[in-house]
């Protein structure tokens, strides 16, 4: 099995952030994202930056990279716990502590 994507939820930010992940390849995340019955409804960027929305539920969740850092943030903020509290049940995940 791989390293676990670490993740933290910024709720200031209103966003996931996915530490140090090679966001490169989104296709793990993407997994995890279908799995909790998102669809994918767009998808652009190149190799250094990329962009792609889900439909889940009432809200739309968007992954993005930006050639530095990824992270997962949502149309309606409310349901960013929800979705972090799911894909935290995960193994592809780990939850990071604050001094991470």
């Amino acid at each position: 099995m791989t390293k676990p994507i670490r993740m933290r939820l910024q709720s200031r930010a209103d966003t996931i952030d996915l530490i140090d992940y090679d966001a490169g390849d989104l296709e793990p995340v993407e997994k995890a994202l279908l799995g909790l019955g998102a669809e994918k409804i767009l998808s652009v960027g190149n190799p250094l930056e990329e962009m792609r929305r889900y439909s889940l539920g009432s809200s739309e969740v968007i992954l993005d990279w930006d050639g530095y850092t990824s992270g997962l943030r949502t149309t309606d903020p409310t349901h960013l716990a929800a979705i972090f509290n799911a894909l935290s049940q995960s193994p592809l995940f780990k939850v990071a502590g604050k001094d991470e």
